[in-house]
């Protein structure tokens, strides 16, 4: 009888090594860097980093000067550093681990670290939503090794880092969004702003990102508590990323950077037949040749916001549960379908081209003109241009017109995050409804 409480800690014990195991196991076999303190996963966006990296070591320890600008960059005229899409925090976190083993060592540890945190951050999310220890594994596994996630390895670090705070913020949300008193705890809220405020200080691109989390309330959003709410979570986030959107402002104002043009908000779009299919580079040639049957539009970061056919079939299946007899958790729709939306940008495209639809010319140009009124440097010619003469006008083209700074969230194609956990978290409803043999 003495073995059965040490058996029961086993168990428990076992239970919570599990889905670290499988997270450490894939990591590994992913992980191709074989020396990381000479070595980085990939070259190009990747020697931004280090550089940024050398650069805050040098002006901290050895010159003594600010790091926030450089003068031979551009020279004459120099560069405000803080304008990089990596954060002074992003340099600053790094600056321990480059004293220990160097700058190729620092960015390995961050890009590892980032994705550690992100699967624990799913698994505190989908717990709220599953019983199932392996439905939670494989669903924190999904979102964390996402190729839109992971190929951010290769140089992409801030929003690596933002996107792995996201399950957190997504989890103290639902947290907050089940709360059953009037007026949500001002340890709930300072929690949830300070874990946005995280991902602002790691880029500024999660204003928008976090934003578009606020779905996770479903139709609660719209009520005068949860609007409270929200605005005290943000004041919150706002304050602890103030920093970090301060001196972005101040550096593009100094270095005159002009805005992104209503063209490059179109370009960097979700296309409709890129988000459902494999990703496009798929280790399993199959899928990945299946991918590029469906989809046969430009390879950038616009194209690979691939989301997976198992991942929208299951989803769509939870999605039908949902509607039919689990109403409390139509908020995941909600979420999904925000996030999906939202990454097709402004204007719909298809194989990277704008679908036109000429009886839409009307409101297509009053759009323009409304936006050429309301923010002349995003919408900056008197007449709109072709693809925006007849194309579908999505949300998002609202939004950028009416919404100050949205224009600002340029890659619209990184909402696909927000929709993949809301696709992930259907799928695990149709998931634990499963016989077994099926799952």
């Amino acid at each position: 009888m003495a073995g059965v409480p040490y058996i029961g800690m086993v168990r428990r014990l076992s239970l919570i090594l599990f889905p670290w195991i499988m997270c450490v196991g894939l990591l590994t076999w992913a992980w191709r860097v074989r020396n990381p303190f000479t070595e980085l996963p990939a070259s190009g966006d990747a020697l931004e980093v280090i550089w940024g990296i050398e650069w805050y070591h040098d002006a901290l320890f050895v010159s003594h000067t600010s790091p926030l600008f450089s003068p031979l960059v551009f020279h004459p005229n120099g560069w405000h550093t803080a304008t990089l899409a990596h954060t002074p925090l992003l340099f600053l976190l790094a600056q321990p681990f480059r004293l220990v083993g160097g700058s190729a060592f620092a960015y390995n540890v961050l890009a590892i670290v980032s994705i550690l945190i992100a699967f624990w951050g799913c698994l505190r999310l989908f717990r709220l939503f599953n019983s199932s220890l392996s439905i939670v594994t494989l669903s924190a596994i999904a979102f964390t090794f996402l190729d839109f996630r992971w190929f951010r390895v290769g140089g992409h670090q801030h929003i690596l880092w933002a996107s792995s705070f996201f399950p957190w913020f997504l989890w103290r949300l639902e947290v907050m969004r089940r709360a059953q008193t009037q007026v949500a705890s001002r340890s709930d809220v300072i929690a949830a702003g300070l874990i946005w405020g995280a991902m602002i200080s790691f880029s500024p691109y999660s204003v928008f990102l976090g934003a578009a989390a606020f779905a996770m309330w479903g139709r609660q959003l719209f009520t005068c508590r949860r609007i409270r709410e929200a605005g005290a979570l943000a004041a919150v986030a706002l304050v602890v990323g103030a920093p970090t959107l301060i001196l972005f402002a101040t550096g593009s104002r100094a270095d005159q950077m002009s805005n992104f043009s209503a063209p490059e908000l179109v370009s960097w779009s979700a296309s409709l037949n890129s988000v459902a299919i494999p990703s496009l580079f798929h280790p399993i040639s199959p899928l990945r040749r299946l991918a590029a049957a469906v989809y046969k539009g430009p390879m950038d970061e616009s194209g690979i916001a691939n989301l997976g056919v198992t991942t929208f079939v299951l989803a769509l299946a939870g999605m039908w549960r949902v509607v039919r007899s689990q109403r409390e958790q139509s908020h995941l729709v909600f979420l999904a379908g925000t996030g999906l939306v939202l990454a097709l940008g402004v204007l719909l495209r298809w194989n990277g081209s704008v679908v036109p639809v000429p009886f839409l010319k009307p409101l297509d140009g009053l759009l323009w003109k409304t936006g050429h009124f309301l923010k002349p440097n995003v919408f900056s010619s008197t007449d709109p241009p072709a693809e925006f003469k007849t194309g579908i006008p999505l949300p998002s083209y609202f939004l950028s017109v009416f919404v100050p700074f949205w224009d600002a969230g340029r890659v619209a194609s990184r909402y696909a995050l927000t929709g993949m956990i809301g696709l992930i978290l259907l799928a695990g409803v149709a998931l634990q409804h499963m016989p077994k043999a099926y799952q």
